[in-house]
């Protein structure tokens, strides 16, 4: 597996996705939208080159980007 860089919103995201947090939980959290936090993601799985949350998630934890659970 190759090395990912991620921005630090990025690095958020998954913190809170891996917390089980909804977009508009994550965007209230944040203080940014709904569309916002979509668009970080979908960024987000470009970066990772997954598709999903779940696969993003799986994803960072091989890459040690997250803790595993």
């Amino acid at each position: 597996l190759q090395a990912v860089k991620l921005t630090r919103r990025m690095s958020q995201l998954l913190i809170l996705l891996q917390s089980g947090m909804a977009n508009q939980a994550i965007a209230q959290k944040l203080g940014i939208s709904e569309h916002t936090v979509k668009v970080h993601f979908c960024r987000l799985y470009e970066r990772l080159g997954v598709n999903n949350r779940l696969q993003a998630l799986h994803k960072a934890q091989l890459l040690g980007l997250i803790a595993g659970r």
